[in-house]
């Protein structure tokens, strides 16, 4: 119960740092054209934009109601955290040998920094990501290991 508990306050403190950020003048930049001015997360959406987390599926449009893949949530925590990306002759995972995917350097980063370890044989990133996988994720990424072992 604690661990959920120290969960769910880390991710209530996330969605608050990221909602809190000044929102950019709509003059500075293009808004997703999938996502409705009156959705509830317009504008946390355009903030993962205006961070560089996120540039959304191509044709300007974001995705908005489509799964996100283990390889996606990957991306957006290593950019997130702003770390430098790893790229390695060879992959760590038997499904991520291909070094011109677009999700390999990320997967490779995220493994070097303890978001993901190296327990199983595939990664499968283009499976969806389940939210305790996010939150086991995010927890590694910000330094909480001990907290998703308990």
């Amino acid at each position: 119960m604690k661990r959920f508990k120290s969960i769910i306050s880390i991710l209530i403190i996330i969605t608050m740092l990221v909602s809190s950020f000044v929102y950019a003048n709509e003059n500075t930049y293009i808004v997703f054209t999938d996502v409705p001015e009156n959705h509830w997360a317009y504008e946390a959406v355009h903030n993962l934009r205006v961070l560089k987390i996120t540039d959304g599926i191509g044709n300007n449009m974001f995705g908005l109601g489509m799964t996100v893949t283990r390889a996606e949530f990957v991306a957006f925590l290593v950019k997130l955290m702003q770390w430098e990306l790893v790229s390695p002759e060879q992959g760590s995972f038997a499904d991520n040998m291909d070094t011109s995917a677009w999700y390999y350097a990320a997967i490779e980063t995220a493994l070097q920094h303890d978001v993901i370890s190296k327990d199983i044989q595939n990664f499968r990133p283009k499976d969806a990501i389940t939210r305790e996988e996010m939150a086991v994720m995010l927890v590694r990424a910000l330094g909480y290991n001990p907290l998703q072992s308990s």
